[in-house]
Order: C-alpha cells, then structure tokens, then sequence
C-alpha cells in the first residue's frame, strides 16, 4: 500500500511539512524567549531608574545603610525582584536579600561596569551570594544639580524565567501537534485529489493496450505527454531568458567595474544595495563591508541632501561638491529610480580634484605671467613717456633712459625665450641630443661656470665626485642647465658666509645629485609648488628671477626618466635632490 504514488507524496510531503513545523517551532519559542528577556530587561531598567530617581531625588543616599536595606526590601516586595544599591565605587550600601555587610565590592561585575560606561548594565551569571543563576540589570543614575550619582541594580533568578518560558514553548509544542494532525490529513486529501487523474489515466492506457478496447484508440488521453511537452517548452524558454539576463548582469557589472565615475544606488531608507569599484576608491571603504548606510560611508552631508532631495522630488539634480573626509573635488549627480513602488536613487560622482587644481593653476599662471609682465612694461611705459614730455632734450638722462629701456625689454625677452623653452619641453618638441658622458663632468662645468659669483657672494662652495660614477646616457647641456638653475638658487638664497656643497654619488639604481646650501630655506606650505611655472616664495616677488628655472629643470629631469626632490627647513637651507637611472 505505501508503495504507491498517494503515499510517496503524502509521507515525504508530510514529513517536510513536519520538519519545517519543528523549526518554526524551535524559532519561535528561541524568538518568544529573546522577547521575554528583553521585555524583561526593559522593564527592570525601568524599575531601577525609578529607585534610582526616588533616591537622587529625595535625597535618601544619606540616610543610615540600615535604612536603605529597609528601602531595598521594600522595593524588592513591590517588584518581586532582589534590589541592590551600589555606590559609584563599588561599595553595597543597599540590599533587599542578603546580608550587605558580608558581600564584596562591586565595582568589577560586568553589569556594575556596563553601567558606569553606558549607563545601563547587563549580565547573566552564577551569584556566590544566592547560590543559584541569576540575570542582572544595573543602572547609574546622576543627579546634575547635587552631582550626586548611586548604582541601581536588580537581578531575578533564571529558575523563574526558564519556568516562563517552558509554559511558552508547551503551548506552542500543543498548537504544532495539533496543526501537524490537521496537515497530515490535508495532505492525505491532497495526495488523493493529484493521483486521482493519473489513476484514471493509467486504467484507460491499460485499456488501450486491450486486444478489445472499450473506449477507441483515436481518443487522445495524452495529457501527461502535453503537460511534459509544455513544461520542457517553458523550460527552455526560461532558461534562454535567464540566460539573456545573465549577459545583461554581467554586461552591467562590467560597464559598472570599468567606470571612472564612483556609483552608488541607495534605497529609500538610505541603504546602500550596489556600488562599484570606483566608489570603493572614492570613498576609502573596505570592500566586505561597503553594504552600509550612505551616511556611513559618505561622512558627508552634502552628498546626503543630494540624495533626500531626490527621493522627495523624484528629480534628477547634479551639484558640485567638495568631500571634507576625502579631500576631494567631485561633480555629484542624482537620478531617482522606482521599482516595484520602491524608489532608488542612483549617485554618481566624478572626481574633478585634478581638474580643479589644473584650473587653479591655470589661474595662478595668469596672475603671474601678468604680474611678471607689468613690472617691466610699466617701467618702459614711464621711461618712454619721460622722453616724449622732454627728457629728450637731457643726452645724459635719455642715455640713462634708453639703456633702462633696452634692460627691461632684455628682461622680457628672457621671460618669452624661458616660456618658450619651457612650452617645447613640455610638449616633448626638444629634442635631447644624449651621449655616453660621466655626470661628474657636467656637474663640474655648471660649479665652474658659477664659481665667480660664489666668490663674489662670499659663498664657500664645496664638491664631491664620487670616483665610481659610471657613464650614463644624457644631453650635457640640458643637464648642465638644470644644475645651473638649481645652484643660482641656492647661491641666490644664500647670505654671506653660508656654505653650498654639491655631491654626486652612485647608488643600487641611480646617480644621485644632492645640491644643500645653508640658506633661508622654504616654508613647508610652500614645498608641493616649488617647481610650478611663476611660482616665487617670496609673495611680494621682489626678488630677481622669472620663476621659470626650476619648472624648466623639473621637465628635463623627467625627460631624462630621472626624478627631481626638496627638502627646506625655515632658517637651515635646502636640499635639492636629483635622481637619474644608472645604467644596467
């Protein structure tokens, strides 16, 4: 009997429906219980805030220990549960159920420590002092007027809440052995009414397989057959839309992974469900645990207006956003989505910090260009308008004049050649004639050509060679030029009596050229821009100089694949570091 297909469904169906009544069983009476001691938990900080009010607020600390196990038992009949007060320091001064005098301090139970840091403490654990388990609450209580604070706590055996909770789970264990009575004769019913067809089926092919049919062979009974053939046909036609939407998911998750825009998609209650990899690096996060909320991992305010304004209007919008927490420029946009009455808001941010900081230097090329550019221009302006009001008549002065003109326009003329020569290299349309030639020796002939003007400054100039220097591949001039500009600098900020010193030596990988002087030196904030185009310490621009040199020896490090460095204290100098490949 239990071999045919009635019981092969209804046992298994029965004894799934079984199992899952047993785990719903074993959730809910888990979940009852975790209610229960919440419920119970919260009503006993509840209690102890009250005594603890009752306390502060009557002013009762001071009253004689004895009086307050007096208070204690009296509460602890009200409420059913042992009341014990503690001091902030640990010291039982109250107890409802035993002896105060002979229990230890409290200071170092969780509960008591919880407290003392949060404010309300919890703990379950075995008590010495009853002998039994119990589950403790504590709660500080502070009373700003009197600055006076006391400890609350309550405890209640667990024997009573094991007891509560088993009423619950037998109640609960009646209710499933009467729903499985119930399933099992539904299932029984069901199981009938689903093999019922397939009986009356299987009768008529067996009458067909009759040498005297009683009904006729033309009649069609192939329902199982139509049913196969349709389920296989809405198979595979699911299965090529899954298929179609897999391509359309993983085609999303690479335009996703491949984009240079940060994107995240929040929901309404402003949880993060999908992101990509460029918001990962946007927003500093770890990868594990980037499904939080926007808040959390934006740490900006604006980009959460951004996205409350959209979920209120259902409007798309874009702002321009500087993120504190990043330090980062970013163009913010915001579309909002809905699905299935659901709304979503789609971010994406576009990091414009190097475009900011392109467009601020572009800014600071016009001011300087500009500013560099009056100075000469006016004084040419004012000596040409001198000689036209007269001064013309005075050979001396027009002399004078003339030779002031002819060193301003000098002036100009190295500015234009300096930005002339620094547009082409920076355009790669220099060519560098490089050689097999010893650094040394190009390091020698820019000291060489310098020497005089050390002289002159009263500037002790001292060099080192390391006698190991391999040859490398270079253009002498350009790099003679580099050194030229770097040392003027260094002789230039120099004062009298200081010390410049040049060393070229050869490490693992590279030829190391440090150019210290014991100059003035260059304020920290003034270091990351040192080597931009105009770009002068001196804010007044008072100093000689188009601004020009060190922005030209930066490029044509690089363009040698070396690297150029500063290090400056204020008042002890600085130290110009240049780094080339050594050969291999």
């Amino acid at each position: 009997m239990f071999r045919s297909l009635r019981w092969r469904i209804t046992i298994p169906f029965t004894a799934i429906l079984l199992l899952l009544l047993f785990l719903i069983g074993v959730l809910t009476s888990n979940f009852l219980k975790s209610i229960y001691i919440n419920d119970l938990q919260s009503r006993q900080v509840a209690e102890a805030r009250l005594i603890a009010d009752d306390l502060l607020g009557q002013g009762r600390l001071t009253i004689p220990p004895g009086d307050l196990d007096t208070l204690a038992s009296h509460w602890s009949e009200i409420i059913q549960e042992r009341v014990t007060i503690i001091t902030i320091d640990g010291t039982v001064i109250g107890e409802s159920d035993e002896d105060r005098l002979t229990m230890e301090n409290h200071l170092h139970r969780p509960e008591v420590q919880s407290a003392i840091k949060t404010g309300i403490g919890n703990s379950t654990r075995f008590s010495h002092t009853t002998g039994y388990s119990m589950m403790y609450t504590a709660y500080l209580g502070v009373n700003q007027s009197s600055s006076q604070s006391v400890i609350v706590r309550l405890a209640t055996p667990l024997s009573e809440i094991d007891g509560n909770i088993r009423q619950f789970q037998t109640v609960i264990l009646g209710v499933l052995l009467l729903v499985a009575l119930f399933i099992i004769v539904i299932a029984g019913w069901i199981a009938a009414r689903i093999t019922k067809p397939l009986g009356e089926l299987t009768r008529e092919v067996q009458q067909l397989a009759n040498p005297h049919p009683k009904i006729s062979q033309n009649h069609d009974y192939d329902e199982i057959r139509q049913l196969t053939d349709s389920f296989n046909g809405m198979s595979s036609r699911l299965e090529a839309l899954l298929r179609e939407n897999e391509k359309e998911r993983q085609r999303l998750e690479v335009v996703l992974e491949h984009m240079t825009d940060a994107v995240l998609i929040v929901d309404s209650s402003g949880q993060i469900v999908l992101f990509n990899k460029s918001s990962v690096n946007l927003f500093d996060i770890d990868e594990a645990s980037a499904l939080k909320t926007l808040a959390e991992v934006s740490m900006d305010h604006q980009v959460v207006d951004l996205w409350q304004t959209c979920i209120k209007t259902h409007q798309t919008n874009q702002n321009r956003i500087e993120l504190k927490a990043q330090r980062k420029q970013v163009l913010a946009g915001s579309i909002f989505i809905s699905d299935d009455g659901q709304g979503f808001v789609i971010l994406f941010f576009q990091d414009i910090t190097h475009q900011e900081q392109l467009e601020q230097m572009r800014r600071d090329f016009i001011s300087n260009i500009s500013h560099e550019l009056r100075t000469p221009l006016a004084g040419i302006k004012a000596m040409a308008e001198t000689l036209l009001d007269g001064a013309l008549d005075d050979q001396k002065a027009t002399k004078r004049f003339i030779e002031r003109i002819q060193t301003e326009a000098d002036a100009l003329s190295l500015m234009v050649g300096e930005l002339l020569e620094l547009a082409r290299i920076e355009s790669g349309k220099v060519p560098l004639n490089q050689i097999l030639i010893q650094p040394g020796e190009i390091v020698l002939a820019a000291v060489q050509r310098l020497t005089i003007q050390t002289e002159k400054a009263g500037i002790h100039l001292d060099l080192y060679l390391d006698p190991d220097l391999p040859d490398i591949m270079a253009d002498p001039a350009r790099l003679q030029q580099v050194m030229i500009n770097i040392l003027h600098n260094a002789i230039k900020f120099t004062p009298t009596g200081g010390q410049v010193s040049v060393r070229v030596e050869k490490t693992a990988e590279t030829i190391t050229i440090v150019i210290a002087d014991t100059g003035k030196g260059i304020p920290a904030g003034d270091l990351p821009r040192i080597f931009e185009r105009f770009y002068k310490v001196d804010k007044s621009r008072s100093s000689s100089g188009t601004g020009l040199g060190l922005s030209i020896a930066r490029h044509l490090v690089e363009a040698h694949g070396g690297i150029i460095k500063v290090a400056s204290e204020v008042g002890k100098g600085s130290q110009f570091t240049v780094q080339l490949p050594a050969p291999e």
